[in-house]
């Protein structure tokens, strides 16, 4: 009797490469919102059903003090991650390591490095989207100035997108005339985990554009 080939009826296996976009978001200064404006992008993306991951490229320890506001009593200091809200949250510690965590096939990770002054300021710079935060207020503005300044010579500077909390739209469109860049303003949102259609709005542009 003939024998049939090998490969007679099996299915085809084709093996995709996954792309993982990077978020790089890093402020001018420390306590400027990274963190907060972290959280909204991570919130708005797993809305969009995208496996997230933010992860905690900063010292100030703010992703132990959501895991015990949200887990409490259950907390495992130990723990280096924890899931909450649908992203997966890893905080910092001295051997995080980025590409072991770049490389389960996530939709996005996104970084939160806190201050321009941070060690993992290259990483900001390899993202794939690179987001600035930054003061609009005039006496506050010129860090801002100063951080475009300095580095807008940087090879993908021209794809930074700069990002302003706790102002309004004519302080925005004052730091727009000085910068020469488009500078988004981010609606005041007091509890990230609970965003509104016009931040929702806001972040798809700043996301798209």
């Amino acid at each position: 009797m003939k024998r049939k080939p090998m490969l007679l009826g099996k299915r085809k296996t084709i093996h995709t490469i996954h792309k993982t976009i990077t978020i790089g978001i890093i402020g001018v200064n420390s306590g400027i919102g990274v963190t907060h404006t972290s959280l909204l992008f991570a919130q708005y993306l797993n809305q969009l059903k995208q496996k997230t991951a933010l992860v905690e490229l900063n010292s100030t320890g703010a992703f132990q003090s959501i895991q015990r506001a949200y887990e409490g009593s259950h907390l495992t200091l130990e723990d280096r991650d924890f899931h909450m809200k649908g992203v997966h949250y890893y905080k910092h510690h001295e051997s995080i390591h980025l590409l072991n965590i770049l490389s389960k096939s996530y939709d996005y990770v996104i970084m939160d490095i806190g201050s321009c002054e941070s060690p993992y300021f290259d990483e900001f710079l390899r993202s794939d989207r690179s987001i600035v935060i930054g003061h609009a207020i005039e006496w506050k503005r010129e860090e801002l100035i100063d951080f475009w300044n300095h580095h807008k010579n940087e090879s993908n500077a021209s794809k930074w997108m700069f990002c302003i909390l706790f102002s309004n739209k004519q302080e925005v469109k004052e730091l727009n005339k000085h910068l020469n860049k488009k500078v988004y303003l981010i609606p005041f949102h007091p509890d990230p985990f609970i965003l509104h259609p016009d931040t929702s709005l806001q972040l798809s542009t700043i996301l798209n554009s």
